[in-house]
């Protein structure tokens, strides 16, 4: 049954308050756009039964495929489409067994739910459990429900917004006893004996080799680098733990820090590797585990991050779900530099067309 929790976020600045450069730029403006057509193509949320049983409860099952996003990505299109489920009275129930993702072993699909590697369903209640049930409302495919639960990268810049899913998200995305055990012993094994911590979420590999259209623009290495060391001086920070997939970023870290840079011990890529390749998923075999470990060691170096006393990053998932885990940092700082622009539409659909072949 639900709690008593019914969020409702507080109420949006108005529009032209909010409307930053970047969001008059090409790559924003197609994106919202297109918004509506997606509503059209990808379909609206549908009432079904699957039998008799729980007909007092109406769950609300959250599926939509998405093969190429990270596991903090598929996080926050969880938590907004929860908000939403809840808001109407519905129980959620979080499906990645029969739509496609990265961290659904191919051998085991049909079989396992991939939420299920590393969270708790919200209120418990599994897929297996509501497979006769009365009352089921199927979720849209879209990442979120609707503009009210939209989870985006200005999200730090409203802070009741910001505090309303850190609420959400504490009450709701809940490691399993397998992951918090994992964070656990990552964090104390890396950060025992240590104080005074900046934390610094550095994106590269396929972000800085492929410039995604329509994704925020992550900051180069030294413009990191010179930041990190004016922080440190600052605010007396003795470490530096770096989270970072970038092998090269790693490199010219450690370089630069030495003895004051921890990590952990997540496999990394080097830019060069993406030279015939857009995305990380399309590096990794889904048919072992390599994924389910990817995934965990990046949740791990998110947990790590919201645990430090200052924090640097630029606008991605990862930097939302930092904030989300947190509690407050002495200081922080978020990159904003706009959006990588959109390719044009020739190359989109002579893209389309060679992926098809």
């Amino acid at each position: 049954m639900l709690n008593n929790f019914t969020p409702i976020p507080p109420p949006e600045k108005p529009f032209y308050k909010r409307i930053k450069n970047e969001q008059l730029q090409y790559g924003y403006l197609i994106r919202n756009l297109i918004r509506p057509l997606n509503n059209i193509s990808k379909g609206i949320e549908k009432k079904t039964s699957f039998g008799e049983e729980n007909e007092k409860d109406i769950f609300y099952i959250i599926g939509f495929p998405r093969n190429e996003d990270g596991l903090l990505f598929l996080v926050l299109c969880n938590l907004s489409h929860i908000g939403y489920a809840l808001e109407h009275g519905y129980i959620p129930v979080i499906d990645q067994q029969n739509y496609s993702n990265q961290y659904l072993n191919q051998e085991n699909l049909k079989f396992e739910n991939s939420w299920e590697y590393y969270f708790d369903q919200p209120f418990k209640y599994s897929l297996d459990d509501i497979k006769n049930s009365k009352n089921i409302v199927l979720s849209n495919k879209l990442q979120m429900p609707n503009r009210k639960y939209t989870i985006d990268f200005n999200i730090f810049e409203d802070l009741r917004r910001l505090n309303f899913f850190r609420d959400l998200f504490k009450k709701y995305i809940i490691p399993n006893s397998k992951t918090m055990d994992y964070l656990i012993t990552s964090y104390n094994n890396i950060f025992s004996g240590k104080k005074n911590i900046l934390g610094i979420l550095c994106r590269g590999t396929d972000y800085l080799s492929k410039k995604p259209g329509g994704h925020p623009i992550q900051p180069q290495p030294e413009d990191v680098i010179k930041k990190a060391k004016e922080t440190m001086e600052i605010y007396k920070c003795d470490f530096l733990y770096l989270a970072t997939e970038d092998q090269d970023i790693y490199e010219t870290f450690k370089f630069h820090f030495k003895d004051k840079l921890i990590s952990n011990n997540q496999r990394r890529f080097k830019q060069s590797d993406f030279i015939n390749t857009d995305y990380i998923s399309q590096m990794l075999n889904p048919k072992n585990s390599e994924n389910y470990q990817l995934g965990l060691d990046y949740l791990s170096s998110i947990y790590n991050l919201s645990k430090c006393d200052c924090f640097l990053g630029g606008k991605t998932a990862g930097t939302i779900g930092v904030y989300l885990m947190s509690e407050g940092f002495t200081y922080d700082y978020v990159w904003d530099l706009g959006f990588y622009p959109l390719p044009s539409l020739y190359k989109t659909i002579l893209k389309k067309i060679n992926k098809n072949k």
